[in-house]
């Protein structure tokens, strides 16, 4: 929203010079601009792998060190959490606002009930290393990983929320753990492990059968599906394959030249917009965008000071999050979407005007006092002079501002002004004006 105010000078019929201001007011009428990626502050330099999104104003991340981070504010401040380890943990997943869990090397496994106050230990199987865990409702959940001694690739189930797992499937490849698990009904799953190799169930988890081969890569890399057919799947050294058929075939996605490098993992808000994060070094971002399902790619701007990136979550298409390492955390919102409509935005002095803002879920406006109200969409102002407001709205707990001015004059209502004369001090007894630009006076 762009607002330019004109001064205008001229000269009415009477020849009387005058002057007068008139703003206006360009909206985007509602449209919205590119989103934007933006780097929030964080006093916790740990690096971060795992990112989620249970509320608009709630996520937490997590990382070395046992780190768990939580906002409540929409990522403003973030509070480190007391996780009862000093073990990396590689995965985050909730099950509502509250209900989380945690899952890293040698075993470590940990739950909340309480939104993070307290992290309790899960036994799932101390000889593994857990590298994913994903829930399909409150009760039955996944954790995959690789038995420490082979790192051969290794999933675990649970039907009671966490409180026991049992082991499920082995796949005695060595150096090839379970990377990630993503299930597209109650019944239907996929796992990707190294060398891009992934096994699907049609039981619920209770059988896996390889489908695809892989690749000669023996990076890992994410596994998404954006519906029950059409899956993405990454690796580290740059790769991005999609399929199209439920994972019986694989074909390479259409990527801008010079992005074969590491990706991290995957996120959409919804069937066609998603994005994958990554970084050429460690001390570097990327982000490329889709909004074909994953078939085609672009690249979009990251942060010049953010870390190379390891994971992106979103609540809604408004707000999303990426972390990465050094303790990189960065916020997606639309920052543009605040836009304010006037039914009029130039009164004549002592009129009103209905002033309308959306984009926001709510609004705070100032100054108040020419105003009815001083929050909600919609205010009438009546302004005394020419005010410029200052309108805050809030959305998914991201505040934006913008200004609107409401420019007020006198509409042309008759004026006196004392003139001056030379050459007499007498009196003056009378006046006359045969012209617009003539006038006598009668001295005494």
């Amino acid at each position: 929203t762009v607002t330019t105010t004109y001064t205008v000078a001229g000269a009415s019929s009477s020849c009387t010079p005058n002057q007068t201001v008139a703003t206006v007011t360009v909206s985007n009428c509602g449209q919205t601009t590119p989103s934007k990626w933006t780097k929030l502050n964080n006093a916790n330099t740990n690096n971060l792998y795992t990112i989620v999104t249970p509320s608009q104003c709630i996520a937490y991340a997590a990382g070395d060190n046992g780190t768990i981070l939580k906002t409540t504010d929409g990522g403003n401040t973030w509070v480190t959490q007391n996780s009862g380890t000093t073990q990396t943990l590689n995965t985050l997943f909730f099950t509502s606002i509250d209900t989380g869990y945690a899952v890293g090397p040698n075993g470590v496994a940990r739950r909340t009930v309480d939104g993070g106050a307290t992290w309790t230990s899960m036994s799932v199987d101390p000889n593994a290393n857990l590298s994913y865990v994903t829930f399909l409702n409150p009760k039955v959940g996944f954790v995959g990983g690789g038995i420490l001694s082979t790192l051969s690739g290794t999933i675990y189930k649970t039907t009671d929320g966490g409180a026991t797992w049992s082991n499920v499937f082995n796949s005695n490849d060595n150096n090839r753990a379970i990377y990630s698990i993503f299930f597209t009904s109650n019944l239907i799953g996929y796992a990707s492990q190294g060398f891009q190799q992934v096994y699907k169930t049609t039981d619920g988890g209770i059988t896996w059968t390889l489908v695809n081969a892989g690749t000669t890569s023996s990076s890992p890399g994410d596994l998404y599906f954006t519906n029950g057919s059409t899956g993405i799947r990454t690796n580290q050294q740059g790769q991005i394959i999609r399929t199209t058929d439920g994972g019986t075939t694989w074909n390479p996605a259409q990527t801008p030249a010079g992005t074969g490098y590491f990706w991290g993992r995957l996120g959409f808000y919804n069937t066609n917009n998603g994005y994958i994060v990554g970084g050429p070094s460690s001390t570097s971002a990327s982000i490329m965008t889709t909004s074909d399902g994953g078939a085609t790619w672009t690249n979009i701007s990251a942060p010049a000071s953010a870390s190379r990136l390891y994971d992106v979550s979103f609540y809604n298409s408004s707000i999303g999050y990426s972390v990465g390492l050094n303790g990189t955390i960065l916020r997606l919102t639309n920052l543009d979407s605040l836009v304010v409509n006037a039914s009029s935005s130039t009164l004549c002095s002592g009129a009103t005007t209905t002033l309308t803002a959306k984009g926001a879920n709510s609004y705070i406006w100032t100054p108040s006092a020419s105003l009815n109200i001083a929050t909600g969409a919609s205010v009438i102002a009546s302004p005394p002079v020419t005010t410029t407001y200052t309108i805050i709205g809030t959305q998914n707990c991201v505040k934006n501002t913008v200004f609107f001015t409401v420019t007020v004059s006198n509409c042309n209502q008759p004026s006196w002004t004392k003139l001056t004369t030379s050459g007499t001090n007498n009196g003056l007894l009378g006046v006359s004006a045969p012209t617009p630009c003539v006038a006598y006076v009668t001295v005494a």
